[in-house]
C-alpha cells in the first residue's frame, strides 16, 4: 500500500518507510542523563514526629521519586519500606545501630548484580556509619525513557552512605574514619570489574574539602563531576553557609546539574522542636543531581588533589508541589537536557514530514498537468486493458 502514489505518479513515499522514520528517531534520542537524589531527614524526624513528620517525609520522598524521575537516591535514617515507594522504586536496606539508610533504585530501569562481590553493606565505625555498595545492570528498554544507546552505561556501581562526624569537629572526614568504605569500594571493583561508580551521601565536609578530593580519596578513579556545594544542612543552625554536606559524585559523565528542592522556610512539619527542651532537629534539604551522560570525560587514573568539581546549575524556578505548606518551594528546571533535545527533534521531524507530503502533492499536481506525463499515462492505461482483454480472450471470456 503506498501513500501520495496513484497509478503514473512520479512521488511514490512509502508508508513502511515513513512510520521507521518516526520510530527510529524517538528510539535514538533515549535518556541523556541520570536522575540522582541524596536527602536525610535526619532521626528526630522519625523518634521525634512532632506535626507528622515522618508520614510527611515520606510523602515527599514519593513525591520526589516520581516528580524527578529518579533512577536512584540515598535515603537516610528515615527508615523507608516497600509500602512507602511508589510501584516503580524499590529499596535495599541497612544499619547501623540507630543509623539507617535505604539505598532506593528505578526497578524499571536498575536491577542489582547478583554476581558474587557486587555488593556490600557496613558500618565505618561501630553503630554508625552505614554505607552500601551495589552494582546495577541496566534492564534495556524501547522508547524515549531508554538509556542513550550511544553512551554505554550497561552497568554501574551505586554508593550510598553517611559519612560520620570527625573525631574533632574542625577537621576533613579524608581520614581514616572513611577507610572501611574505600576498601570495600574497591573489592566491588575489583569483583565486577566495574569502574564507573556514583557516590551519594552525607559527608559532613564543608567547602574546604572539594568533592572531587573526597572521590579520589574514595578510590573513585578519573575526572570528578559533583552537585554543587549547597547550604542543605541543617535546621538547628538555619542552614550555614559551611555545612555543605549532602553530596552527589560521579567519576564519569560530562557535568552535574543541581537542584535543591526544598525552599525557605522549610515547611512547619520539618521544624522539629522537640517537646519539652527546645532543641531544634538535625532536619536536611533534598538535594537532586542530574549527572549528564554525553561525552564521557573519564580518564585513567586518580584526579588531581585538591582539584576543583565539576558542577552546572540547572535553570532554577520555584514551583508550588501539591500538598506543601506554604513556604515550601521546588527549585529546578522545568525541561530537562534530554527533554529539550527530544522537543527539538519532534519539531524537525514534523517539518521535515510537512515538507515531503507538501513537495509530494505539488509534483503529483504537476504530473497531472504536463501533456507528456499525461500521454504516458494514457499509453500505460491502453496497454493495460489491451494486456486485460488479451487475458480474457485466452481464458474464453466474452470481451
Amino acid at each position: 500500500m503506498a501513500l501520495l502514489s496513484t497509478p503514473g505518479s512520479v512521488f511514490p513515499c512509502r508508508l513502511p518507510l515513513l512510520l521507521s522514520f518516526f520510530i527510529a528517531v524517538p528510539l535514538a534520542t533515549g535518556r541523556a542523563s541520570l536522575q540522582l537524589l541524596q536527602w536525610n531527614p535526619h532521626w528526630h524526624c522519625t523518634a521525634w514526629n512532632v506535626n507528622g513528620c515522618r508520614a510527611n517525609a515520606e510523602q515527599k520522598l514519593s513525591a520526589m521519586l516520581q516528580d524527578s524521575d529518579i533512577d536512584f537516591a540515598n535515603i537516610l535514617e528515615l527508615e523507608v519500606g516497600r509500602n512507602s515507594l511508589p510501584a516503580t522504586w524499590a529499596e535495599i536496606n541497612t544499619s547501623c545501630a540507630w543509623d539507617s539508610m535505604a539505598l532506593v533504585y528505578n526497578h524499571q530501569r536498575w536491577r542489582p548484580a547478583s554476581s558474587p562481590g557486587a555488593g556490600v553493606a557496613g558500618c565505618m565505625e561501630s553503630g554508625s556509619g552505614p554505607f552500601i555498595i551495589q552494582q546495577f545492570d541496566s534492564v534495556r528498554s524501547t522508547g524515549p525513557g531508554a538509556l542513550n544507546s550511544n553512551f554505554d552505561l550497561e552497568r554501574l556501581v551505586i554508593i550510598g552512605t553517611r559519612i560520620p562526624h570527625p573525631e574533632v569537629f574542625a577537621e576533613s572526614l579524608v581520614s581514616d574514619q572513611t577507610s572501611g568504605l574505600s576498601e570495600a569500594l574497591r573489592a566491588v571493583v575489583n569483583a565486577t570489574r566495574v569502574d564507573r561508580v556514583v557516590l551519594m551521601a552525607d559527608t559532613k565536609e564543608d567547602p574546604s574539602t572539594p568533592s572531587s578530593t573526597l572521590g579520589s580519596y574514595l578510590g573513585m578513579h578519573g575526572s570528578i563531576v559533583s552537585t554543587s556545594l549547597e547550604q542543605t544542612c541543617c535546621f538547628y543552625d538555619g542552614f550555614l553557609g559551611n555545612s555543605t554536606f549532602d553530596r552527589i559524585i560521579a567519576n564519569f559523565g560530562s557535568g552535574m546539574e543541581t537542584v535543591v528542592l526544598m525552599g525557605d522556610p522549610i515547611p512547619d512539619w520539618a521544624q522539629e522542636i522537640q517537646p519539652g527542651t527546645g532543641v531544634k532537629g538535625g532536619f536536611h534539604k533534598p538535594l537532586r543531581g542530574v549527572l549528564l551522560l554525553g561525552n564521557d570525560r573519564r580518564v585513567a587514573g586518580p584526579s588531581k588533589d585538591g582539584a576543583a568539581s565539576t558542577s552546572t546549575p540547572a535553570p532554577a524556578m520555584d514551583v508550588k508541589m501539591p500538598g506543601d505548606n506554604i513556604g515550601e518551594t521546588r527549585h529546578g528546571s522545568i525541561l530537562r537536557s534530554d527533554m529539550i533535545g527530544d522537543i527539538f527533534i519532534g519539531l524537525m521531524l514534523m517539518f521535515v514530514t510537512s515538507a515531503v507530503v507538501f513537495f509530494g502533492l505539488r509534483l503529483r499536481q504537476h504530473s497531472q498537468r504536463d501533456p507528456s506525463l499525461l500521454a504516458m499515462r494514457e499509453t500505460r492505461q491502453a496497454r493495460a486493458t489491451d494486456v486485460e482483454v488479451g487475458a480474457r480472450r485466452v481464458d474464453g471470456t466474452a470481451v
